[in-house]
């Protein structure tokens, strides 16, 4: 079973501030069925990289690249803001990752990294600094 989450707010108060602001703070509730004790395996995860026509790279994670993939470029609803009307869109790389946090993390950490150092990741000049699988396009 997934946890459900719920979002309680909670005070803080700043070191330079006198007034108090308003954290949202997500706390896990477990959820326990007592007929199934089987843990199923998480999904994996992928990251993707994609080339608009304009030269640009375009970072995400996706439960499905695939699907991902033909959302962007059909200029959906569920397009990504950044990739609309800059189509034709190349996927460029992708790897296989076992889990939301560990694809979130490596999303970040590449979102991070100059168009050098991405380029040469997905041309494979360069290791990753996390496990992962690459997907061959």
């Amino acid at each position: 079973m997934r946890p459900s989450y719920f979002a309680q707010i909670k005070r803080v108060t700043l070191p330079d501030a006198a007034n108090f602001v308003r954290i949202p703070t997500l706390y896990k509730c477990q959820q326990t069925n007592m007929t199934d004790n089987s843990e199923t395996p998480p999904s994996p995860w992928f990251l993707y990289v994609l080339e608009t026509k304009h030269k640009h790279l375009y970072t995400g994670i996706s439960l499905n690249w695939q699907r991902r993939l033909e959302e962007h470029s059909s200029n959906s609803l569920k397009c990504a803001k950044a990739l609309k009307g800059k189509g034709p869109l190349t996927l460029k790389y992708c790897i296989e990752l076992p889990d939301r946090r560990t694809a979130m993390q490596a999303e970040l950490w590449l979102k991070k990294q100059s168009k050098a150092s991405k380029v040469a990741i997905i041309t494979q000049r360069t290791a990753l600094p996390f496990t992962h699988s690459l997907i061959t396009c």
